[in-house]
């Protein structure tokens, strides 16, 4: 679907609430639709529209409804309402001032307490997603909106692809074991594991000199419908083990890497990165 096509319609009704959003201007179009400016009762709202005809963005639009409506975080965005009008397919989810992603625009590369800043809240929002099962498999700079207003609430945004996981806690005389569920079960699954590189990796990459091009132009995501996370975690691992020389900026990105770390309750040897030597080997959890 295209801009022009949502453009079309100048408001989109929820029959089953009996709620109508009127349309303010458009805010960006993509392969999974268009997201809209939208007015309910002096309200604004992003409201995501794809085509229910096309089967892709279908599951897309189930599976961002499935994972938003399990979820209340003040890390992650919030859904508003979950409808179809004519033969879109509409959420309605709270309006962002802007993302990561402009930010980066703007400013190139993030000073380092702002770059903690971000990584805290990203990391505080993949916890809370895989305590509760949930992997987003998309984490990047355009996924991360900013609220408030000084735009410094951060939220996690886009579960077009995320997942389920399956598995059953365990269970003792003394109850259910949460942390023993997600360090025996969970932290194993590779798009776990995908989801914090990801947001390890984007760290970097804000206080990173070299990294502009990359943090503003990520397709790690969406490579996920063509690749498994396994292969490119192998892929990166393999990357890494070949880098000898440590980068200029190694004590800033190591920092950034220990706050990602500390912000979360994840295994430390998963999210915090291991840094390396000419006269060392990198080594890697398993």
């Amino acid at each position: 679907m295209s801009l022009q096509d949502t453009l079309c319609h100048t408001r989109y009704r929820d029959w089953k609430e009996k709620k109508t959003y009127d349309v303010v201007r458009p805010i960006a179009a993509g392969g999974y639709g268009s997201v809209l400016k939208v007015q309910l009762d002096g309200k604004l709202y992003a409201l995501k529209v794809c085509d229910v005809d096309d089967p892709n963005k279908k599951d897309s639009y189930d599976r961002e409804a499935k994972a938003l409506k399990r979820t209340n975080n003040c890390h992650i965005i919030k859904l508003h309402a979950a409808f179809q009008e004519r033969r879109h397919l509409c959420l309605a989810l709270e309006l962002a001032n802007k993302s990561l992603e402009d930010v980066l625009r703007q400013t190139k590369r993030l000073p380092l307490d702002d770059a903690k800043h971000y990584a805290r809240g990203i990391a505080a929002g993949l916890d809370y997603l895989h305590q509760r099962s949930i992997v987003h498999r998309d984490i990047k700079p355009n996924n991360v909106l900013l609220f408030g207003v000084d735009s410094r609430e951060v939220k996690l945004a886009d579960f077009g692809l995320a997942l389920r996981l399956d598995g059953k806690k365990k269970s003792t005389r003394q109850g259910t074991t949460e942390k023993a569920f997600f360090e025996q079960v969970l932290h194993k699954n590779p798009n776990v594991r995908f989801d914090i590189q990801q947001a390890r990796a984007h760290a970097f990459l804000q206080v990173d000199q070299n990294g502009e091009e990359q943090s503003t132009e990520d397709n790690i995501g969406s490579s996920l419908s063509k690749r498994p996370p396994e292969a490119i975690l192998e892929e990166r691992e393999e990357k890494r083990a070949r880098q000898d020389a440590p980068h200029p900026r190694e004590e800033e990105r190591d920092e950034v890497a220990r706050t990602v770390a500390h912000a979360s309750t994840l295994p430390k040897f998963i999210t915090t990165k291991t840094t390396t030597s000419k006269a060392d080997k990198p080594v890697h959890s398993q």
